[in-house]
């Protein structure tokens, strides 16, 4: 058996395994519900807006600032500047 045909027995077997009917409904909408958010994160995002755009360009502005002044006032910028900090 090639792999292809192997992966393909191995997908139609769990599919077809007996189990009480609300079980196998269940892991039917999630194989669904699995390949419609596959199909939405694989789409392209949509340019960004020129409001957008400037709304970037003011935020990367304002951080400039700040670190700025947290260098004027020896103040970390780890609150300022991690990913996951005060303006994430």
């Amino acid at each position: 058996m090639t792999p292809e045909e192997r992966v393909k027995h191995e997908t139609r077997s769990r599919a077809l395994r007996p189990a009480p009917a609300l079980k196998r409904e269940r892991s039917r909408l999630q194989r669904i519900q699995a390949a419609e958010i596959k199909e939405l994160l694989d789409r392209p995002s949509p340019p960004k807006s020129a409001e957008m755009q400037q709304i970037e360009r003011d935020l990367a502005e304002l951080r400039a600032q700040i670190a700025e002044r947290a260098e004027r006032h020896s103040v970390s910028l780890s609150i300022f500047t991690d990913k996951e900090g005060l303006f994430s």
